[in-house]
This record gives structure tokens, sequence and C-alpha cells, in this order.
């Protein structure tokens, strides 16, 4: 129970490491203090969904960290809320959503004309137009900001199972970042999209589908990204990318994966904020690095290629 005279539910986590959990909700935490540079007609549209995470303590200084004794802690649940993955499966049927191994352009196409997107009738639930059109816009909203930020640090495994929609609002939540920093690059089946942008979330942006709403959002949220990121990069180092490389808790799953330095971490989410492309070595405008994640979260070849736990024609 809260001061507020509130109760609040938690979930107890016995033997999860929670660090990661616990830091990124610090940098989200942070994100939101340092919109101030953002019309306030348009700040609240960029606002991230947060709750709160305990980890239990962890000592940082031992050279082997045991998990099973360093480990656990407690999550605040989010009321009134879904998973994607649980929302779709009450809209259709539990063989739409069981996942099936795609291996070319081709197979994905047939994929989706046999389960075509069903997201937005989910909108159609509540009562009248207007709260129909504020929910719509909410989540359209809510996925920009949580993709654009969650990207700037590599947050990968968005499968349908990570991103929470509270069913009050149609805002969406992210939750599980034990795959952040691009770990999804050193993964059997390699993460090729920057975040969840599939035909389900399109269909549920409306008819513009991601060329108005969600996109003027995601333009605004990588600005705010250039213009504080040296604020942005400190948290990062102070709060985040030092006790999880020193803790081992993120990038070094078995022997065979690639260990990157904080160093290589630090430059990656810094080009990231400034728009700097290292692939084509240049730089890019706002518009054209968000015109550019669009199109790699939306590719059928990309799609095409990832795991089939993530479900990417859902």
């Amino acid at each position: 129970i809260g001061r507020s005279a509130k109760k609040y539910d938690f979930i107890c986590k016995p033997s999860t490491n929670l660090l990661p959990e616990s830091q990124f909700i610090q940098y989200f935490n942070r994100f939101n203090l340092l919109l101030n540079n953002i019309p306030t007609s348009q700040k609240k549209a960029t606002i991230l969904e947060t709750f709160s995470v305990i980890a239990f303590d962890i000592n940082l200084e031992q050279e082997e960290i045991d998990e099973k004794e360093n480990s656990g802690g407690i999550i605040e649940y989010i009321e009134q809320s879904k998973n994607f993955g649980d929302i779709i499966k009450s809209l259709t049927s539990a063989e739409y959503v069981k996942g099936v191994e795609i291996n070319n352009e081709s197979e994905y196409l047939n994929k989706l004309k046999t389960n075509p997107a069903v997201f937005q009738k989910w909108f159609s639930n509540f009562e009248n137009v207007e709260i129909w059109y504020r929910r719509r816009l909410n989540f359209a909203h809510s996925v920009a900001t949580a993709s654009i930020v969650g990207a700037s640090f590599g947050l990968s495994d968005r499968n349908c199972g990570n991103i929470v929609i509270l069913e009050n609002c149609g805002k969406c939540a992210l939750i599980d970042f034990e795959y952040s920093f691009w770990f999804g690059e050193n993964l059997e089946k390699k993460e090729l999209v920057p975040f969840r942008l599939t035909p389900n979330f399109i269909s549920a942006l409306g008819v513009t589908s991601f060329e108005n709403d969600f996109k003027k959002t995601c333009k605004l949220v990588m600005a705010s990204l250039r213009k504080n990121m040296a604020h942005f990069i400190s948290i990062l180092q102070c709060t985040t990318i030092e006790p999880l490389n020193v803790a081992k808790f993120n990038l070094c799953k078995n022997q065979n994966q690639i260990k990157k330095s904080v160093d290589d971490i630090i430059n990656r989410c810094a080009n990231y904020m400034i728009g700097y492309d290292l692939q084509n070595r240049n730089w890019q405008t706002v518009s054209n690095q968000i015109d550019q994640l669009i199109n790699q979260a939306t590719s059928i070849s990309n799609l095409s290629k990832m795991f089939k736990g993530w479900k990417s024609w859902l």
C-alpha cells in the first residue's frame, strides 16, 4: 500500500536477475524528465510508460557472479494490461499465434495471406468514436516513443510477450530488457529489425499507417535524443552499461558469442543518437534516419529471417 493509500500489486522474482530491468527503467524515467524542451502540447505524447523494479543487492566486485545467490527482486504489476500476444490470441485462436519456421520471403507473404492483421479490431471495443480515436492515438505515440528510445541502446527480442498494452488507454509499455546493446545480432538467427513494426502493429495505426502520428512522434523523440545526447550517454555509462558489463549479465551468454566492450557500446549508442550511419558512413538528418529505421523494421526481407518465436507475421 502506497502513501496515497492505493494498493499496488507486485510480482516476486526470487531467481531472476532484475538488475538490467531496474537500470533501464531508470533510463526511461530520466528520459521523461529531460523532455522539458519539447512543447507542452507534444510532451504528453512522448512520455514513456514505466513501472517500479527493485533488484536485490548484487555485489559487482565479485569475480564470479552466482546468479542464484545474487539475483531476484520485485516488479510492479501493470494493472489492466495484457501482453500483445495474449490480445491477438483473444481476437483469433491459438493456431493463429502458433510459432512456425519461415525460411524465405515467399513463405512470409503466404503466412500474411492466411493470417491477416486483426489488432485493429481490439481498438473497436471502446465505447465511442472519441475514445477509440484517443486510444489509437495513444498507441501510435507510445509505440513510436518506445521504439526509438529502445533502439537507442539496441533493445532486442521484442517478441509478442515483451510488449504490454494498457487496456484502459491503449498505450504500450516495454518489459524484459535482457537482450540489450544489440545482443540480438549475436544470436544464431540474427535480429535484423530495430524495433517491432509488424503488420498487426501497422493495422492499429489507422488508415495513414506509420506515415502520420507514428512517424511524427518518432522524429520528435529522435530530435530530443540528439539535443540531450550527452545526458543520455552519461546515464547509460553510469547506471546501465558498466554494471551490466562487469556482472556479465548481458553480453556473455556463452563463450561463442562476441563480447562487446563498454567503449564499443557507448560509441554505437552515440552514433545512433547523432544520426551517424556506420554501414554507409554518412550523417543523416532526423527525417532520413527515421525513414531508414522504419524501412528496416518493415522490410519483408528482414522479417522473413526472424526466428519463429518472434512471430514476425503478427
